[in-house]
């Protein structure tokens, strides 16, 4: 799906031409060569609405916001708990300079190695979405297209 534009347009088109046929002809199915991009018309954007509900669902697991949820936790255990103890920690940034105390600036290593692995997690799931949703959608679509059962409502 490099142009996706290009590419729905086009089915878009196929799609119409299918309507088309079936109101002229009065028949019960569209070409079975028409089906394939009338499917993929249909299934791209409940796909494609889905990948992205899954992707909103990972900004819940942002590095900074699992850093900011770590660091708070453990530097609360630092002594000398103050803010200046703590320093200005942020990720990828726990010099001596920046955090206040080892404990600070051992909390900020610690919270930033593990700050990256939940949105990496979260975000290659999120690619899969719109693999797991395509296949069996478009097999669907195309069953019922070819049978004359358009148009397909997954």
């Amino acid at each position: 799906m490099a142009s996706t534009p290009a590419a729905l347009k086009v089915a878009f088109g196929v799609a119409i031409r299918c309507r088309l046929r079936l109101r002229r002809r009065r028949q019960r199915q569209c070409w079975p060569s028409d089906c394939p991009p009338y499917c993929g018309s249909q299934c791209g954007p409940i796909c494609k609405a889905r990948a992205d509900a899954e992707a909103r669902r990972c900004d819940l697991y942002r590095p900074e916001v699992v850093y900011n949820s770590c660091f708070e936790g453990c530097s609360s255990r630092c002594n000398g708990n103050s803010s200046a103890a703590r320093g200005c920690c942020k990720i990828n940034s726990c010099s001596a300079s920046s955090c206040g105390n080892p404990c600070a600036r051992s909390c900020c290593e610690s919270c930033t190695s593990s700050a990256y692995y939940p949105s990496g997690k979260c975000m290659s799931s999120q690619e899969k979405v719109l693999g797991y949703c395509m296949s069996p959608c478009m097999t669907d679509c195309n069953n019922k297209c070819v049978n004359g059962q358009v148009p397909y409502t997954p």
